[in-house]
């Protein structure tokens, strides 16, 4: 199967996934105490990672309900949140059309593998429980490289299969499925040691900045700094976020 193929075939599973998945998706994953926290923490630290400027230009790839570009809207930025998922987008204009900005985020309806924008038209992309879903991961990061002005920021996560996780990350591996589904299907996911964001991330020119670590317990979730080269324990972060630029 060629990688256009491949994109397709994800592409589709993952639109169809989140499509049944949109009205419910934020009760199920935020709506409890420790779903609070875990929300409220990835928000500061994307916020964080950005570090962004008024009037700056951002993407989000893989936007969901808007949660993120609703945080960053509000931090002055203008922000354009893509996603493959109708249903999604749908719950995230929603979402924006109630908070107070100086620029409200426009969504966009897309494939990352085929972005629909120009060269250099970010200064800033971020990604937030995305990167597993997509393949070839490869097409998406060049085509992420290619949207950023020189010197732009990319920020993500990716599940840590090097982690107290690893037994469930290596069977979603083996199948090439999150263990998850509904009447939407299963959508394809893949675990990461940083050993292979590393090289992934070189393939297409990007440096590496900060490392972050979540832990595993949603209720005390650690701000871990990895400089390279300092030993840390990241075996206890099942989900890492990553900064780097071109």
């Amino acid at each position: 199967m060629s990688e256009t193929d491949t994109s397709r075939l994800c592409t589709a599973q993952t639109a169809q996934f989140y499509n049944a998945e949109a009205q419910a998706y934020d009760a199920k994953r935020w709506g409890c105490p420790s779903g609070a926290r875990l929300n409220r923490f990835q928000i500061n630290l994307v916020l964080e990672l950005l570090s962004l400027s008024k009037d700056d230009r951002i993407l989000e790839v893989g936007t969901g309900t808007g949660r993120f570009a609703a945080a960053v809207a509000q931090g002055g930025a203008a922000v354009t949140g893509l996603d493959v998922s109708a249903g999604m987008l749908e719950e995230a204009a929603r979402r924006c059309a109630a908070i107070e900005c100086d620029s409200r985020p426009q969504f966009v309806q897309g494939d990352v593998c085929q972005l629909p924008f120009p060269d250099g038209a970010f200064d800033s992309v971020f990604c937030i429980n995305v990167i597993q879903l997509i393949s070839p991961l490869g097409l998406a990061l060049a085509e992420i490289g290619r949207v950023l002005k020189p010197d732009g920021r990319f920020v993500f996560n990716f599940p840590n299969l090097l982690s107290p996780y690893i037994v469930g990350g290596l069977l979603v591996n083996l199948s090439g499925c999150a263990t998850g589904k509904n009447r939407g299907g299963r959508r394809r996911s893949h675990w990461f040691t940083l050993g292979e964001i590393k090289t992934l991330l070189h393939a297409s020119s990007f440096t590496i900045e900060h490392v972050r670590g979540q832990v595993a317990s949603p209720g005390n979730c650690l701000l871990s700094h990895l400089p390279h080269g300092l030993s840390h324990p990241r075996w206890l972060c099942p989900s890492l976020f990553v900064r780097c630029h071109r």
